[in-house]
Parts: C-alpha cells; structure tokens; sequence
C-alpha cells in the first residue's frame, strides 16, 4: 500500500448548487494557490473523427487534449514536478498529430508535495458519485525496463472531509505498472469519517506493450457501496468488469491525475539499493466524457 501526503491543502467551498458559483481555493505545498470554478468544465464541441470512410461524431466530453497546442498545460490546474524537464510536449513519439506528452522521473529528483512525482492534476468532481469515461494511450520507451517496484501511470485521487478530522490517503483507483503488467488497485471506505482504506482490490490488466502505444479506457461509476462499476479496455479489447465499492464515503469527488508517481523510491531502504534511477514515459489522446458519453467517445484512435 502506498500512501499520499500533501502538506497544507486549503478548500474554501461555497456552494448554492442551483447554478451558484462553487469555488475551491487549493494550496499546496510550496504556497502556491490556483481557482477552480465550477464553470470551468466546459463541455467540447462534437467533432468528427474519419475512419475507413466511416465518420463519428465524439461527443459528452468535458475534457479533451492531445498536446498539439503550445499552451497545452494552460488547460490543467496544476503541475506537481520538478522542473521543466519532468513535463514536456515531445515529438519523439506521438499516436496523433506531431506532438505527445513526455513524462520524465529520476530517483534524486526533489520531493513534490511529499513524493517522488511528475503529475498533471484536473479539478475534483463537485458529486463524489459522478458516472464517468477516461480515455489516454500511454507510450512505454525501451528504457522503461521491468520493475518489481510498482509505480502509479494514472490516478484518481480522493480529496478528504479534513474538517472531520480526514487526511490524505492513498488514491481509491489507480493504474500502476509492476514487472511488465499493468494494474488497477482500487481502494475504498464506506464509513462517514475515515482515514485508511477498508478494503483493496487489484487486478492484473495484462502486459503492456513496449515501443507501442498502449490504449486504456475506463468508464466507472464511483460508489463506496455495492452499486459502484469500473469496466476497463486496452487497446480495443474488453479486459474486465469490476463490481463493488470503488472509493471513500467523501462530500467531494475524486481527481484525475496523469504523470508518474513512485513511491518507493521514498523509502530508506530503496535510497542505498543500486537499480532503476529514472523513467519516462509518453501520454497521448487523454479524453473525459460524462454520464452520457460512450467507449466510442473517449477511445483513442479513430473509431
């Protein structure tokens, strides 16, 4: 199990929900401040996608980026790395257009609020039970050797009732790699106030493949009781359908976090061990429908 830290993360949450202005203030841990509005998810213009002289029109989605834009971090909320160099648009590889995300980790970078991370961030769901679809494809160089240390590749993240006494704790879904496999270790709570998972559940996703693009899409229905859903694709393939609680009993929702994270490379003893020092990796085509959107929505690719 690994566990999250941020240091000093301030909500201010004024909410009249008929329409009436919800702001989060968040401070993190260098003192840096961003605001979130509720207007800010914006839903995106259908759009066709042309297949085999087939179209389709994607539609529902609420977020949207394949990194082609020069502003391409002005549309997340925030940026927790070490430099410049840990975030980077790339056109070393790309699945669409010219460009792609590249994600850099070293062992000996400094710690970002309280770990070993190279993460964008998007704002938290306002409804802790928001049915929705996540769509990237992730790019694994032949640097990125096989590890029996697990590291996260994507995460949705828990914000705490810390007026109840809550504190960070590890993300309730997250996709992990670990010795050429992908996985999905969901972590939940059904008690009002918690401060630990109750329960875990992995799931081993299959390999993933190097030097190629790997599609993942995910559509859940996050739910700390029995009725939450989590079904997972890779690379067009339909892998699994999980049934059960799937995050913790809190008043906000989780968010979506894209980027590495290694954990143990915070731990005493993986500081003197001689192995793994630095990772990269490439996102492209990263898409967010709601309720009503469909695998056809957010699926990378041309459908």
């Amino acid at each position: 199990m690994f566990f999250i830290n941020h240091t000093k993360l301030m909500l201010k949450h004024i909410s009249l929900r008929l329409g009436i202005l919800i702001i989060y203030n968040f401070e993190f841990h260098n003192g840096a401040t961003f605001h979130i509005k509720e207007q800010d998810l914006t839903y995106i213009k259908p759009h066709k996608t042309i297949s085999n002289n087939t179209s389709y029109f994607r539609s529902h989605l609420i977020f949207e980026t394949s990194f082609e834009s020069i502003a391409y971090l002005s549309i997340w909320k925030a940026q927790e790395k070490q430099s410049k160099f840990s975030i980077q648009r790339s056109n070393t590889v790309s699945k669409v257009g010219k460009y792609s995300l590249k994600v850099t980790l070293k062992r000996d970078d400094k710690i970002i609020a309280n770990g070993k991370r190279a993460e964008l961030v998007l704002k938290p769901e306002t409804d802790p039970k928001s049915e929705r679809w996540y769509g990237f494809t992730i790019f694994f160089p032949d640097s990125y050797i096989l590890d029996n240390e697990p590291e996260s590749v994507m995460q949705l993240h828990d914000y705490p009732d810390f007026d109840l006494g809550e504190n960070w704790r590890s993300p309730p879904i997250s996709l992990q790699t670990r010795n050429g496999h992908l996985y999905l270790v969901i972590l939940w709570s059904r008690t009002i106030v918690n401060t630990s998972p109750e329960g875990k559940k992995e799931i081993d996703l299959g390999l993933y493949h190097k030097k190629s693009w790997n599609d993942i899409v995910f559509h859940i229905i996050p739910s700390w009781e029995n009725d939450g859903i989590i079904e997972v694709w890779k690379n067009s393939k339909f892998i699994t359908q999980y049934k059960g609680p799937n995050v913790y009993n809190d008043r906000i929702g989780t968010y979506f976090k894209l980027g590495l994270y290694k954990w143990t490379w915070m731990l005493k003893k993986e500081k003197k061990m001689v192995g793994i020092n630095k990772r990269i990796i490439y996102y492209d085509e990263v898409r967010i429908g709601d309720n009503k959107a469909s695998y056809k929505d957010v699926a990378p690719g041309k459908m």
